[in-house]
């Protein structure tokens, strides 16, 4: 369950990304402490990438803290629902550092993306990094002799990208992004399930670089990126 041993990185990313609730990206409702207004509700959105707007020189943590911020409850039930769902039975094959790097990668590649699909937009909410638990999902069942449409998600992902482009007001690029970012990520950090002879402190250690890339990429298109993808 997730709330083992085995699924502590799941739990922490629930209770994360159930912390906060906005009205509106830029008038927070609720805060769990003053120190979580302080470091998040003032980081809780993804700069415009005008670079004339890019002053704060801190501005980058909004990759990563936009992901633990959610419009209402229904948004955030949402998500926590699926990295409920989706993130315990990852943790179990992977282990809780190479899921971490997991979740991180596909974050910051969900930011990436809805930086790059829509760069005027404000964007919250941690539906990328679940897009990329998803597609973490699909590429366990290949490193484990199956099909990746016997995973078990296949449905739910194809109804959720569905939804993606049906229902206005959703970040098109944020999904996309993060879905690519987590198969990119689990083919990474599933290589000593597919050959033993890597271990897994080296595929964390791939993971975290390639976070690493979607982040510095991130602020790359913050800065100089204006034209929108879609």
């Amino acid at each position: 369950s997730i709330g083992s041993p085995s699924a502590r990185a799941s739990w922490a990313g629930l209770a994360g990304s159930s912390a906060l609730l906005v009205d509106s990206p830029d008038n927070p409702v609720e805060a769990s402490a003053d120190t979580l207004d302080n470091i998040l509700l003032r980081g809780n959105r993804l700069y415009y990438t005008v670079p004339s707007h890019y002053a704060d020189p801190v501005v980058g943590w909004r990759l990563f803290t936009s992901g633990f911020l959610h419009a209402n409850i229904l948004h955030v039930g949402f998500n926590a629902l699926l990295l409920g769902l989706l993130g315990a039975t990852l943790e179990r094959r992977l282990g809780v550092v190479r899921f971490a790097v997991l979740y991180l990668a596909a974050l910051l590649a969900g930011s990436l993306g809805a930086l790059l699909a829509s760069p005027r937009a404000l964007t919250i909410g941690a539906s990328g990094a679940v897009f990329g638990l998803m597609g973490a999902h699909l590429m366990a069942s290949r490193a484990g002799g199956r099909r990746a449409r016997d995973s078990g998600v296949m449905g739910l992902l194809v109804l959720n990208l569905v939804t993606t482009f049906l229902i206005p007001n959703i970040s098109i690029g944020g999904h996309i992004g993060g879905l690519a970012g987590g198969l990119l990520a689990s083919w990474v950090l599933l290589a000593p399930d597919r050959r033993g002879r890597v271990p897994a402190w080296l595929a964390s250690m791939a993971g975290i670089g390639l976070a690493g890339l979607f982040f510095f990429t991130g602020l790359l298109a913050a800065t100089t990126w204006i034209d929108p993808l879609i």
